[in-house]
């Protein structure tokens, strides 16, 4: 049975329904074949998460990295990580599905995701704080993981089926999650303008004057911004 399969099959979001069985007609194995690698399904289910941790984050080194963000600014730089988090979190929606409901039943199920979610969030504070000047920055390196949990939180709702206003193909959607995470970095542009000649809640964001300086939020002004989004929700 080929990792690649494996993958699969959780991808399709039927696996605490399906039998070891059936796992194995699925992956077009015998039963003896799927024991001989598996004693259980949850060995088969720790084998398949570990294997798509190690493709999202070789996917994330090729697609965001020190050569394709070089001659980006620094907002279009952040605006590539979001890009890419969205593209992946699509890509892989039946396995995170899969995973989520497994947790239901399990916490501890959860954890190879959260695990996958904190090294792809590592790889991107990599380099946006490289880009930013702020390495060795422990509050701008905090300000950036919370703001990839926010995106996160926001995109895993949509697969939780919470019924969307925007969903992942509008360019709305994308905005709005490009704008939590640049908010929660202390990126200040100037409001944002509703382009009216469009039908829907098209917003065209202003553009920062060349040169403008970025001021990382403090941990202060985190925590209020946390408070501010909990009473909201």
């Amino acid at each position: 049975m080929s990792l690649v399969a494996s993958c699969q099959l959780l991808d399709q979001g039927v696996f605490e329904q399906t039998t070891i069985a059936g796992l194995a007609q699925m992956a077009g194995c015998s039963v003896g074949s799927f024991y001989s690698r598996f004693p259980d399904k949850e060995a088969f289910y720790q084998a398949v998460m570990a294997a798509a941790e190690e493709e999202i984050l070789q996917c994330a080194r090729e697609r965001v990295d020190a050569d394709s963000v070089g001659k980006l600014s620094a907002r279009r730089t952040v605006e590539s990580c979001v890009d890419l988090l969205i593209d992946m979190v699509v890509a892989y929606r039946g396995l995170i599905s899969t995973v989520q409901h497994k947790s239901m039943r399990d916490k501890p199920a959860i954890r190879p995701l959260q695990r996958i979610g904190l090294r792809v969030v590592e790889h991107f504070s990599a380099i946006i704080e490289a880009k930013y000047g702020e390495q060795g920055n422990a509050v701008f390196k905090r300000n950036i993981a919370v703001a990839f949990q926010m995106a996160f939180s926001i995109l895993m709702m949509g697969i939780l089926n919470v019924p969307p206003v925007l969903n992942e193909q509008s360019p709305d959607y994308r905005f709005w999650i490009k704008e939590v995470v640049l908010h929660a970095l202390g990126v200040r542009d100037a409001p944002v303008v509703q382009d009216e000649s469009r039908v829907g809640m098209t917003v065209v964001p202003a553009r920062r004057p060349q040169g403008a300086v970025r001021r990382p939020v403090t941990a202060k002004e985190s925590r209020v911004q946390a408070a501010r989004l909990t009473s909201l929700s």
